[in-house]
């Protein structure tokens, strides 16, 4: 008698193949993170991933080109979301039945936080291009300055008029 064997889950398979890899790198394209796709049916865990890099080359490259796009997108993504304001305006009525416009901040807050979220995201994936620029040029001059002292007025003279 054979056994059966079970069926291909989350997390499975951990057989390498060129089409598997480029789903993997689709998925990555359309903003999945690793944990979702490892989590979807017949794909590969996250260490089975990270071992095909290691032992695949053409894969690693796959992978990385997969990342450089998806962080594009996302970097376009943040315009949609800063100038939707579809949901930023909530209408309320008054106890007279007047109707009037408030302002929800928990969106304002939330789409500001998706904002920082993808720039923070871009500026690790992508430092060149979206990282914080340091000026660490150096004319080798120190300029200082000296504060201004000013007497007021109504401060007494040093010669005591």
């Amino acid at each position: 008698m054979t056994k059966k064997r079970k069926r291909a889950g989350p997390g499975q398979p951990s057989r390498y193949t060129k089409a598997a890899a480029a789903r993997i790198c689709d998925l990555i394209i359309e903003g999945k993170t690793l944990r979702q796709i490892a989590a979807t049916e017949g794909m590969p865990s996250i260490p089975s991933i990270y071992r095909w890099m290691e032992a695949h080359p053409e894969f690693r490259e796959q992978y990385a080109r997969a990342k450089d796009i998806q962080t594009e997108i996302l970097v376009d993504e943040i315009r949609t979301i800063a100038f939707d304001g579809s949901m930023d305006v909530e209408e309320r009525e008054d106890r007279n039945g007047n109707t009037y416009e408030v302002t929800r901040q928990d969106v304002v807050q939330r789409s500001k936080l998706m904002v920082d979220a993808i720039k923070w995201q871009a500026s690790k994936l992508k430092p060149k291009k979206y990282g914080d620029k340091l000026d660490l040029n150096h004319s080798g001059k120190v300029e200082t300055s000296t504060p201004t002292l000013r007497i007021s007025s109504t401060v007494p003279k040093p010669d005591g008029k």
